[in-house]
């Protein structure tokens, strides 16, 4: 028995690359080079235009089938997952669509984001919810894990709402705070001019805060002490 050989990725196993990136064109170098091969053999053979076409058919339909064999496909789950979460991002990035009208009609926007409506949805619009907000059943919270706002002058990105601050949306850290807020739809460059300091106007609440509350507060504050807006640089989803 010959002794095993150490190999450093990537490198070609029968015949394919392993451990490269199928996305580069550098990876599919070895698949065009044996299909070169094959196909110079029959050059200066008297084959009819018909065998030519053979067996040209026959060298780029198996030779291709037998180099994507080697990678495991998609599951049905992920592949559907994958196109709804396109939808949940073009919803964020491409509101003035047709699409995006007709949505709006039906379920109202609120915040920015386009109403759930509970079970008077589609299946389809139920299953982007679920991906969008991270609800239970399929997809997880994987979306609004992967997307944050970034903030230019902070006029078209939601204060309490929107993912701009590192981390979850300010809703979700601070819950008793945004359920005392008065003013739940300020943009951020709103509550930024009224001032979110600890002397800021910013701030209205239904009732006076309890100790706890404002403890929250003042954190709530020293995470936004770091925040600045640029006046001529546009909000953007990335």
């Amino acid at each position: 028995m010959q002794p095993s050989q150490l190999l450093k990725i990537p490198f070609l196993y029968l015949g394919l690359s392993i451990g490269g990136d199928p996305r580069r064109l550098g990876f599919w170098e070895p698949v065009l080079a044996r299909l070169k091969s094959r196909l110079a053999g029959w050059k200066s053979c008297f084959l009819s235009f018909g065998g030519r076409l053979v067996l040209l058919k026959y060298v780029l339909t198996f030779l291709p089938v037998y180099a994507l064999f080697f990678f495991k496909a998609p599951s049905a789950e992920e592949f559907n997952l994958a196109l709804l979460g396109k939808w949940c991002w073009r919803m964020l990035v491409d509101m003035e669509g047709l699409w995006f009208r007709v949505l709006a009609a039906r379920y109202r926007v609120e915040r920015g984001h386009l109403c759930a409506r509970g079970m008077r949805g589609s299946l389809w619009w139920r299953d982007i919810v679920r991906i969008r907000d991270g609800g239970g059943g399929i997809g997880g919270g994987w979306f609004g894990e992967c997307i944050t706002k970034k903030v230019g002058d902070g006029v078209e990105t939601f204060f309490w709402t929107d993912p701009w601050v590192v981390g979850n949306p300010l809703c979700e850290r601070f819950g008793r705070l945004f359920d005392l807020a008065e003013n739940k739809s300020e943009s951020v460059a709103e509550m930024f001019s009224l001032g979110w300091g600890a002397d800021g106007d910013a701030w209205v609440w239904r009732r006076s805060l309890r100790a706890w509350e404002e403890e929250m507060l003042r954190e709530c504050q020293t995470l936004l002490l770091t925040v600045s807006l640029q006046d001529h640089s546009s909000d953007r989803w990335q």
